[in-house]
C-alpha cells in the first residue's frame, strides 16, 4: 500500500472534522450573540418596569420580532398570519373543502392571475407607529432629525402622499430622496410576561425598541438599544400571531421533551437498582472466599 493511499482516508476524516468544528464555532458565536441581545432586551424591559412603577416584578418570558421596513414584506407577514388562522379554523372545525380547492386550482391553471393583497387599516397603523418612533429617536439622534425634517417637507406634496399609500414612510422617503440609508432602521417588537410579588403572571405585553450602531470607537459594544414606545400587544397580532403560536408551541414541546428525558432517566435508574445486587454479588462472594483462605 502506498503512503498516499494510506493517508487519504485520514485526510477525508480530518476535512469532515474541520468542517464540523467550523460550523460548531459559528453556531456557538451566533448563540452567544443572540443571548447577548436577549440580555440587553431583558435589561431594557427591567428599566421599563421601573418606569411603570413595577419594581420587584420578574420577567418570566420574553421574545422579539423584527419590524418590516417595506410594505411588501409587511403584507407577506399579514397574509401569512391570515392563512395560518384559516388553516387553524379548518383544523378546529374540521371543514372539508377539497372539492372547492380542486375547482380553485383548475381555475387558477386556466386564469393565472397574480393575487394582490392590500391591508389599508393595518398599513396605516404601521405608518403611525413608524412616524411616532421616528419623532422619538429624532430627539436623540441628529441623523434621524434630518429624516424627520425631510418627511415634514415632502408630506406637503401630493405625489409623496400618493406614494405613501403604497409604501411605508422610510421606504417612501428613501425612494423620493434616492437615499437608501433612510430605510435602514432596525426596529423590534419585544413581547414579554411578568410575575408580580403575589406570583401572578401577566398577559403578554409589548414595547418597541430600536437598534443603532455605536459610533463610539472606544466602546466594546457594537450596538446601542433604545426604548421608543409602549405598544398595545393585541394590535400587533395581525402580523405576529403565527410566530407567537409557534414560539408557545415550541416551549410546550421543549417541556414535554424534558419530561420524557426525566422519565427515561428514572427508568434507567430503576433498572440499575434492580441489577445492582446481581452486579455486586460476585464481588461479595470473592471477598468471602478470600477471607477463608487468608
Amino acid at each position: 500500500m502506498s503512503a498516499s493511499s494510506f493517508i487519504s482516508p485520514f485526510l477525508g476524516i480530518g476535512f469532515v472534522l474541520l468542517v464540523f468544528w467550523y460550523i460548531s464555532r459559528k453556531k456557538s458565536r451566533e448563540e452567544t450573540s443572540k443571548k447577548g441581545n436577549k440580555n440587553d432586551l431583558w435589561y431594557l424591559v427591567k428599566e421599563y418596569l421601573k418606569v411603570t412603577d413595577r419594581q420587584g416584578y420578574r420577567i418570566v418570558d420574553l421574545t422579539f420580532y423584527s419590524r418590516a421596513n417595506t410594505i411588501s414584506f409587511l403584507r407577506e407577514q399579514i397574509l401569512e398570519n391570515k392563512e395560518f388562522l384559516e388553516k387553524r379554523r379548518e383544523k378546529l372545525f374540521n371543514l372539508k373543502k377539497k372539492r372547492l380547492e380542486r375547482f380553485g386550482k383548475k381555475l387558477q391553471r386556466k386564469l393565472p392571475i397574480k393575487k394582490v393583497t392590500y391591508y389599508p387599516e393595518h398599513e396605516d397603523y404601521h405608518r403611525k407607529i413608524e412616524l411616532y418612533t421616528l419623532k422619538v429617536i429624532a430627539n436623540k439622534n441628529s441623523t434621524y432629525d434630518e429624516y424627520l425634517q425631510e418627511y415634514e417637507k415632502y408630506i406637503q406634496e401630493d405625489n409623496f402622499r400618493e406614494l405613501l399609500k403604497q409604501k411605508l414612510i422610510g421606504e417612501a422617503l428613501s425612494k423620493i430622496t434616492k437615499n437608501k440609508t433612510i430605510n435602514s432602521r432596525n426596529r423590534f417588537l419585544v413581547c414579554f410576561k411578568t410575575m408580580n410579588k403575589s406570583n401572578v403572571i401577566s398577559d403578554w405585553e409589548a414595547i418597541e425598541i430600536e437598534l443603532f450602531k455605536n459610533t463610539n470607537p472606544n466602546s466594546k459594544e457594537k450596538f446601542k438599544v433604545l426604548f421608543t414606545a409602549s405598544i398595545n400587544y393585541e394590535k400587533e397580532l395581525h402580523w405576529i400571531y403565527s410566530q407567537q403560536y409557534k414560539y408557545e408551541r415550541g416551549k410546550v414541546e421543549r417541556v414535554k421533551s424534558l419530561e420524557l428525558e426525566a422519565e427515561q432517566e428514572e427508568k434507567r435508574l430503576k433498572r440499575w437498582l434492580k441489577i445492582q445486587p446481581l452486579v455486586s454479588f460476585p464481588k461479595e462472594c470473592f471477598q468471602k472466599v478470600k477471607s477463608k483462605f487468608s
